[in-house]
């Protein structure tokens, strides 16, 4: 779904207690080995929050939610400027 989509009132998302997208991250890592120092991660909304907390680099897109953006540890550039790849390279 567009960003624009998601900014309707309309929009609604519901999942089972206990399950967001840090919780799944965690798992993934947990599975491979990977120390969550080594894990990075990019979102822009609500529902990234978890996961940004749990990556050793979390990192909000510039273009992102407010929210999002001012909770952030690290912030990527816009995501319309390949920002993760720009992210990934320095990595």
């Amino acid at each position: 779904m567009d960003r624009k989509a998601r900014d309707e009132a309309a929009y609604l998302e519901i999942v089972s207690a206990g399950v967001d997208k840090g919780a799944a991250l965690r798992s993934v890592a947990e599975c491979f080995g990977i120390p969550r120092e080594e894990v990075a991660a990019f979102g822009d909304a609500d529902n990234d929050v978890q996961m940004l907390q749990y990556a050793g680099r979390g990192y909000a897109m510039e273009s992102g939610d407010a929210n999002v953006v001012a909770g952030a540890e690290f912030v990527a550039p816009s995501n319309d400027s390949d920002s993760v790849a720009r992210v990934l390279e320095e990595l």
